[in-house]
């Protein structure tokens, strides 16, 4: 026996007719085609979240490839042409959550149909098998529950090549070639009632062994209904998860094994668009209004079930008596779904609360601190129109979405930010313009609280005072036309911290921290824990944002996350988006019984701070309530606060309907 053998895409007619055109001249002309190609995407269960790219590339072998390879042997005529399909697209239930994978094994059913018709009874005999599963070898064994309850097994290698043989010999154009237990699939009828497309041969082969529905049940899976009462809701529970599970199942267009109890709904597809469709079905299992935080609260079908059946415990009974739910026949043992264990909060030093000694700010409307608490105090608005400084608002406006534009004009900006004196701060006046505006804010704001502090620069030269600076890179290097030997300095936002280590000769830890919407409060952790241990003796705790172009406006507006008028409704049943804005603030921080002892003014005391992040959820925008929650009581831990002593909570309110509400239910 002779083996060639040539790798690549089945697509590329000039290489892989190079290939044939080898083979024929060493071994003569092509006499019989095994087409095995295939290829499956598995980097998401849900179909519909599956790019037209990824269905290209599963389609790519099994379509484009059988005509490309079918072209090019044609005129061997060679004996037979088996092309390897599947029982998914014989049986589309089989194939649900790989409609992809499904359609292109029933066009190589069509195709080979075709073929024959145009061949004629003299021509190659293009032979269409539908496999089932192997072991082994090719994409490897089938182990989802509708093919295993649809009587299917696993084929072995030996079993599978037997069938091979058989399918070429009994030339019948289309063949289902499976593992079955006996008895499972019926002949076909006489009549052609069967369920069996027309044309299809079913070669039946009883395999060694077929796999079991699931396994063991282990002990801890297992809880004991030992009431008439239990039992009850144990069955309502049961009804309630499973009617979530055919939801999820078919929303998401999935194989029912694939959405198990405690699979997690992000895993499966699930975004906030489906979430808005799936609040309706799960409403008429309630009989009450849902807010979406319920789903994001209990991301798997098992905990909605639960929370459902708990916390709508009478129209959730008045649903199953209408489904007919009654009490289990036999009582005994019923499965639990497997949860996730919450995480706890590990061990962590004691607290040691900190002294803000020292603090400034600059705000819309509010050139500092106190200017600010008296907008606050007096409930003035500081929101305006887009200043003409900033981008042509006119030309970018639209009230209508409309692709390119801004659906809002309004904003809170700061005044005379183009203002800043180089000199205090020991930059050259040529330097100046190629230091970036945010880096400009954060330097005024910490000379402010080191002034607001009573420290003077020679106090604070060599001291180990941290810097924590909350920034990001902004767009202002955009205007800069030609850089010099300093402009790297100022338009980076890794130097934002390193120019104060530079002007006031600080000798602590310096970070620039960039987490989106929480890069003060992370900052303000970062400080915090390095205070605690011991890190640096002060810290100073910076911002800055500024919004100098367009981009942001559009990128919110694009997303739907922007309001369309200048107001911000937080926690309000109008809310409508965001009104952006832009401020920069600092404050220097310092252990309380440090502060004390040095007799430093205190204007507030920080008992504790916790960080966390949501995880793994519907999307990278899409808040965990869970997590949120978590990170309050571990904040609450760590200060060893009650929370019934808390009597003022500040908010990070987005004014959307999907975060305002998750924010307010973690608190």
């Amino acid at each position: 026996m002779q083996v060639a053998v040539h790798t690549g895409s089945l697509t590329d007619r000039a290489t892989v007719g190079a290939f044939l055109d080898r083979v024929r001249s060493e071994l003569g002309p092509v006499g019989g085609v095994l087409h095995c190609a295939g290829a499956v995407d598995r980097r998401h269960p849900a179909f519909v979240r599956r790019s037209l790219g990824a269905i290209a590339a599963t389609w790519e072998p099994k379509v484009t490839g059988v005509r490309v390879l079918d072209e090019l042997v044609r005129g061997d005529r060679p004996d037979f042409f088996v092309l390897y399909s599947s029982v998914a697209g014989v049986l589309p239930h089989l194939g649900v959550g790989l409609g992809d994978y499904a359609g292109a094994n029933a066009y190589l059913d069509a195709y080979a149909a075709e073929r024959n018709a145009a061949e004629g009874d003299t021509g190659t005999r293009y032979l269409s098998v539908a496999w089932g599963s192997w072991s082994g070898l090719g994409m490897g064994e089938v182990t989802a529950e509708p093919y295993r309850a649809e009587g299917f097994g696993t084929l072995t290698r030996e079993t599978g090549l037997d069938l091979l043989e058989q399918a070429i010999e009994s030339r019948v154009p289309q063949v289902v070639a499976a593992a079955v237990r006996p008895g499972a699939f019926p002949p076909p009828s006489a009549d052609g009632s069967d369920t069996w497309p027309s044309g299809t041969s079913t070669t039946q082969h009883s395999p060694h062994e077929v796999p079991r529905s699931g396994p063991a049940r282990t002990d801890e899976e297992e809880h004991q209904v030992e009431t008439s009462d239990d039992a009850r809701r144990a069955a309502v529970e049961t009804a309630v998860e499973e009617f979530v599970l055919d939801l999820m199942a078919r929303e998401l267009m999935l194989a029912e094994d694939t959405v198990t109890p405690d699979a997690s709904f992000a895993e499966l597809g699930v975004d906030s668009i489906l979430i808005a469709g799936m609040i309706g079905r799960l409403e008429e299992v309630t009989d009450c209004p849902l807010d979406a935080s319920v789903i994001l609260e209990n991301p798997t079908a098992g905990r909605l079930a639960e929370s459902l059946t708990s916390t709508y415990a009478q129209g959730v009974e008045r649903w199953a008596t209408a489904q007919g739910v009654g009490l289990p026949v036999e009582t005994g043992n019923r499965v639990v779904s497997a949860r996730s264990r919450a995480s706890r909060p590990g061990a962590a030093p004691g607290p040691r609360p900190v002294a803000v000694i020292g603090m400034a700010g600059r705000f819309p409307g509010a050139p500092d601190s106190e200017a600010y608490w008296s907008l606050l105090s007096e409930g003035r608005s500081a929101i305006s129109e887009v200043p003409a400084s900033r981008w042509d608002v006119t030309a970018l406006y639209a009230p209508e979405k409309r692709s390119g534009h801004s659906c809002s004009r309004w904003g809170g900006f700061l005044e005379g930010i183009e203002d800043f004196d180089p000199g205090p701060f020991g930059i050259a006046a040529s330097d100046a313009a190629h230091v970036d505006p945010l880096i400009r804010l954060v330097l005024e704001c910490a000379e402010q609280t080191f002034r607001d502090a009573g420290y003077e620069r020679a106090e604070l030269a060599g001291s180990r005072t941290g810097v924590f600076a909350a920034a990001h890179t902004g767009a202002y290097a955009a205007r800069i036309r030609t850089p010099h030997r300093n402009t790297v300095t100022g338009l980076n936002q890794n130097f934002v911290a390193a120019h104060l280590a530079q002007i006031y000769d600080l000798r602590g830890p310096h970070f620039v921290v960039d987490t989106a919407c929480s890069s003060s409060l992370a900052a303000l952790g970062m400080a915090e824990q390095a205070l605690r241990l011991g890190e640096c003796e002060t810290a100073l705790v910076a911002a800055a944002d500024l919004l100098l172009d367009e981009m942001p406006f559009l990128k919110l507006s694009a997303s739907g996350a922007l309001s369309g008028d200048p107001v911000c409704r937080v926690f309000d049943a109008r809310a409508a988006g965001l009104v952006l804005g832009e401020g920069a603030g600092a404050v220097l921080l310092k252990p309380l019984d440090a502060a004390l002892a040095d007799g430093d003014r205190v204007h507030a005391v920080l008992e504790s701070v916790a960080i966390n992040n949501d995880g793994r959820t519907m999307g990278l925008t899409t808040p965990n309530p869970n997590a949120q929650e978590e990170v309050v009581r571990r904040a609450q831990q760590l200060a060893g606060a009650d929370p019934s002593t808390v009597g003022y909570i500040e908010a990070h309110g987005t004014g959307t309907s999907l975060g305002d509400p998750i924010e307010a239910q973690a608190r």
